[in-house]
């Protein structure tokens, strides 16, 4: 009968070369027990980084003066894990199990920390209401599960280490993809934004790319007449302070593509709008 082998304290069995391989990376951090710039995971009794080496360093506590595995502190002044305190005093339950911080709820602690912690090591005041309103998340799956979608956390640490600063102009300049358009109604409802009118908002960005796109001035000043000065005033004059609907935002954006259309149809027949008349009008709606 085969002997099985209880490896000794500080090793471990090594793992399937299989499962190696599905491991994701580790991200780059300052270890907060050597201070190094390593591959670091995230403590689940502190909430900081450590890299794998310190991991599995013994060393004799300052506290208890034993020599056990490393919890917490710095190699000059070590703390073991059970004297580090746990992370997560609010969950005395969690913090005294034998795994601390385990929890789903402590998790999303965690997962919040590690996006919204900044390079100075500390989370913005006005990014308070949004770590808040999302750890109260019920139950605490849902908001991990949004947290691992890769452009949802791309999101929110650039926004945690200022790129961009947390302001509804530089959000614009994203990739406008529906899990930023989520995460900006989160930002919103939890006032780290201000509401604005998302619809009209977006007709401005579209309209200003327009209008960057065009090569010749006087084009440019046609259609930023035609667009700003008279279907976005419309547009603001007949909502009266209401917010635009999807419809009217279709509606504007399919007249300005019309009007870009006719633009560049005037080019290709060496005519401006000056110059053209009825019949090269007519010849348009023919076209159509």
């Amino acid at each position: 009968m085969r002997e099985l082998r209880t490896p000794p304290r500080g090793e471990h069995p090594q793992p399937a070369r299989a499962a190696v391989s599905r491991l994701p990376a580790l991200p780059v951090l300052t270890c907060s027990i050597c201070g190094q710039d390593r591959p670091c995971g995230t403590s689940r009794l502190t909430g900081l980084p450590w890299c794998p080496p310190c991991q599995d360093r013994f060393a004799r506590c300052v506290s208890c003066g034993q020599v056990k595995p490393i919890g917490s502190g710095t190699l000059a002044e070590p703390h073991c894990r059970g004297c580090t305190v746990p992370a997560f005093p609010g969950y005395p339950v969690c913090a005294t199990a034998p795994r601390p911080g385990q929890c789903a709820r402590c998790r999303l602690e965690l997962r919040l920390r590690e996006l919204l912690t900044s390079p100075d090591d500390g989370i913005h005041p006005s990014l308070h209401p949004l770590k808040d309103a999302l750890a109260a998340t019920d139950p605490p799956g849902t908001a991990l599960r949004w947290l691992a979608k890769k452009p949802v956390a791309t999101a929110l640490t650039g926004i945690a280490a200022g790129r961009p600063q947390l302001a509804h102009a530089e959000l614009d300049h994203l990739e406008q993809t529906p899990i930023l358009a989520h995460l900006r109604s989160v930002l919103v409802v939890t006032e780290t934004l201000p509401p604005r009118d998302e619809q009209l908002a977006r007709l401005e960005c579209f309209i200003s790319g327009v209008i960057a796109t065009r090569t010749d001035p006087d084009q440019r000043q046609i259609l930023r007449r035609y667009a700003v000065w008279h279907l976005l005033r419309r547009l603001r004059r007949r909502n009266n302070g209401q917010p635009a609907t999807i419809q009217q935002y279709g509606v504007v954006h399919q007249q300005v593509r019309a009007a870009v259309a006719l633009l560049d149809w005037l080019t290709a027949q060496h005519l401006t709008l000056a110059s053209c008349g009825q019949a090269d009008l007519d010849r348009v709606a023919d076209r159509r």
